[in-house]
């Protein structure tokens, strides 16, 4: 049974997300955008929910479980990547928030961010990752999460 609720949500953001790029294509075509981008694979492919864990097996029924799907996410599941995950993840705990809301947060507030893609295969994970909008991450807590990224600087995912 389809929920009418979520359908009627999801049609209201559509519309917006069309919105956007409208006027995002007519602020190219003009020349008043230069560096801004709209971030997909915001949540690297489901490695910032949090579910895969360094030295742990992937989780069975995950995407990166599927053989058929598991290309790009395969080259996220490297150990110093996901110990990386791991800091930001209790970072992310101190706040009492989870790793996907506190990594949509910080995505928002990088200054070449105009918007996020988010994906959702429940309800839920939208109502999730619609409140990172309203997460305040303080001068220290950002500066803490860049120096944890620093040790993933020169990392590049497959594409």
């Amino acid at each position: 049974m389809k929920n009418p609720d979520f359908i009627v949500m999801l049609q209201l953001v559509i519309n917006d997300v069309k919105a956007v790029i409208q006027h995002l294509h007519l602020l190219l075509d003009s020349g008043l955008v230069l560096l801004q981008q709209v971030m997909e694979e915001t949540l690297a492919q489901g490695v910032l929910t949090g579910k895969y864990k360094p030295g742990q097996a992937v989780p069975e029924g995950s995407r990166a479980s599927n053989s058929q799907t598991n290309g790009v996410i395969n080259s996220y599941l490297r150990e110093d990547v996901l110990a990386c995950t791991a800091k930001l993840a209790d970072l992310a705990a101190e706040l009492g928030v989870t790793l996907s809301r506190f990594a949509l947060a910080w995505m928002l507030r990088q200054p070449n961010v105009i918007s996020a893609i988010i994906g959702s295969s429940r309800p839920a994970q939208i109502e999730e990752n619609l409140q990172a909008v309203g997460l305040v991450l303080t001068e220290e807590i950002l500066a803490r999460t860049e120096a944890i990224l620093a040790e993933v600087r020169d990392f590049a995912p497959l594409r």
